[in-house]
C-alpha cells in the first residue's frame, strides 16, 4: 500500500514536469543585459519628487523636521536620536510620527501622490 502511494506520487511529479515547458531566451537577450541606468523620465520624476519633499520638509516645524531627517534620511535609531538631541525617547517617537504625518499632509496638499 505504501509502495503504491509513493509510486503514484513519483509518477504525478514526472507528469507535471512534462507539462511545464522551458523555452530558452534568445541569444541576444542574455548576452546584452538591459540598461540599468534610469531613463530621462525617471531622472525628471526623481528630481521633481525630491524638490517637493524638500519643500515640504522646509515647511515643517524645526523639531519635527530634525526628528524626521535624523530617522528617515540619516537612519538613526530612536535611542541615537535621543542621545543626539537630548529629548526623551517618547518625545523622539512622537515627533517622528507627527513630523511624518505633517509631511504626508503637505505632500498631499501640493498634489504629490507619491507620498
Amino acid at each position: 500500500w505504501l509502495y503504491r502511494i509513493t509510486r503514484n506520487l513519483f509518477l504525478d511529479r514526472l507528469r507535471r514536469r512534462a507539462r511545464i515547458r522551458m523555452e530558452p531566451l534568445p541569444d541576444d537577450e542574455w548576452r546584452h543585459p538591459p540598461d540599468r541606468d534610469p531613463g530621462p523620465a525617471q531622472v525628471t520624476d526623481d528630481q521633481v519628487l525630491s524638490a517637493s519633499i524638500e519643500r515640504a520638509l522646509l515647511e515643517l516645524p524645526t523639531s519635527f523636521r530634525t526628528a524626521v531627517l535624523l530617522c528617515d534620511v540619516h537612519g538613526l535609531t530612536y535611542e541615537e536620536i535621543r542621545d543626539v538631541t537630548g529629548w526623551p525617547t517618547g518625545t523622539v517617537r512622537s515627533r517622528i510620527h507627527r513630523g511624518r504625518r505633517l509631511l504626508r499632509h503637505r505632500l498631499e496638499e501640493s498634489g504629490d501622490r507619491h507620498a
